[in-house]
């Protein structure tokens, strides 16, 4: 079936059939093909899906609570045990709970595309490596590959209305942020990072025409950042494992390293070490110089701490190749006709099972009426809030007009 799946609102799960107005709970689909998680799951977990209005961080983990222990070991985290965690009662210590509570967070598809940087091996001095302050601010020799590096990844980050600031929230307790909503971004914002051309060819060096077609511009701190903005659909795999990415295994394991880094903190600002200490948890980094690019350090390679590996994607793509010499497509008539019996099937076997579900146990499982997408109260670029005069930060389209031949 032509189905998407959505994250309710009311903590239910549900299949929507294109074109129709009904959504039937996921889990009474499940018990009507009789099927065990797993081969259930084969079958749905590519299916594209949607977060509804109104939706919030409790409801989501709600909505997978069927299937915790499925998703689970999917993700290699204990989504149990942030479930229970989200159902405690929270209690906030103004001594450790030193943040504003947020206005949405947003589960974010972003990517990094950057030229391949080359170093000389013959400077990796190790008295220099081990000055991480020193080995920051030194020149390198360095080169350009000719090819660039790509990395996408998923985020969950919070937002607070009208600061030009983002969140990372996998250090946070899922009871504290139970009733934030939660919004899944349908863009995948790719931003170019082209400080290694500067790095090479001069800070004077601009690699793209001033009013490249497609290529957006913001402004983030004192540099101008490019980015391209696709459409993104999200699958449900990938929701799941995207909320959780960042996430240590279990919410004991989170505190625990949490209480490690603030006691290095605490230490590190003591000691004078670091001019400027700030806390990220999850994806922590450190800035130890001021206004310099490069000293943005990994903090887990600080600590040599191993990082979570992303979980590479399989992308499948359907090329249509056309010859050059535009010949003409001819579609015979019948020939989309077994679609259309195929898509008049599985909408009479849904009406069938929308009407079982109305009268199933008494149970809420059927959502009716038109859905809506829940989206951010703010349109941001990363951090940055997007406002009106910010024109070249949003994709412009061109005027209609006949195509050259």
């Amino acid at each position: 079936m032509d189905c998407t799946l959505w994250f309710c609102k009311d903590g239910i799960l549900r299949a929507k059939l294109k074109d129709s107005s009904e959504m039937i709970s996921v889990k009474f689909l499940q018990e009507q093909k009789n099927q065990n998680d797993m081969n259930f799951w084969f079958e749905w977990w590519d299916t594209i899906t949607y977060f509804e209005e109104g939706l919030t961080i409790g409801k989501f983990l709600q909505c997978l609570e069927p299937w915790a222990e499925f998703w689970g070991a999917y993700t290699g985290k204990n989504i149990t045990s942030y479930i229970r965690e989200s159902k405690k009662e929270y209690v906030k210590n103004k001594e450790k709970d030193n943040y504003e509570p947020f206005d949405w967070i947003e589960l974010i598809y972003s990517t990094k595309l950057k030229p391949k940087v080359l170093y000389d091996e013959s400077e990796n001095d190790e008295e220099l490596m081990q000055d991480f302050e020193k080995w920051i601010k030194e020149p390198k020799t360095i080169a350009l590959s000719g090819t660039w590096s790509m990395y996408s990844n998923y985020d969950l980050l919070g937002y607070t209305k009208g600061k030009d600031d983002r969140f990372s929230t996998e250090g946070m307790k899922m009871n504290h942020m139970f009733n934030v909503p939660l919004v899944l971004n349908q863009q995948n914002i790719v931003v170019i990072e082209d400080h290694a051309f500067k790095r090479y060819f001069g800070k004077e060096y601009n690699w793209l025409s001033k009013n490249q077609f497609g290529i957006c511009e913001i402004n983030r701190r004192d540099t101008k950042m490019k980015y391209l903005v696709s459409d993104y659909f999200h699958s449900m795999k990938d929701v799941v494992s995207g909320f959780f990415f960042w996430m240590h295994e279990t919410p004991y394991e989170r505190d625990d390293f949490i209480d490690k880094i603030s006691n290095m903190i605490d230490e590190l600002e003591k000691n004078g070490e670091f001019k400027k200490a700030n806390e990220i948890i999850g994806n922590t980094v450190y800035q130890i110089g001021e206004g310099n690019e490069e000293s943005i350090v990994d903090f887990y390679k600080f600590l040599d701490i191993d990082k979570p590996q992303e979980n590479k994607q399989e992308q499948k793509e359907e090329i249509i190749k056309l010859n050059n010499n535009d010949e003409e497509i001819h579609i015979l008539p019948d020939a989309f006709d077994d679609l259309m019996i195929q898509s008049a099937e599985e909408k009479e076997d849904w009406d069938s099972l929308v009407e079982k579900a109305k009268n199933y146990k008494g149970k809420k499982l059927v959502q009716e009426g038109e859905v809506e997408i829940a989206k951010p109260i703010e349109n941001r670029i990363n951090s940055v809030l997007v406002k009106g005069i910010d024109k070249k930060a949003v994709p412009k389209p061109t005027d209609f007009k006949k195509e050259i031949k």
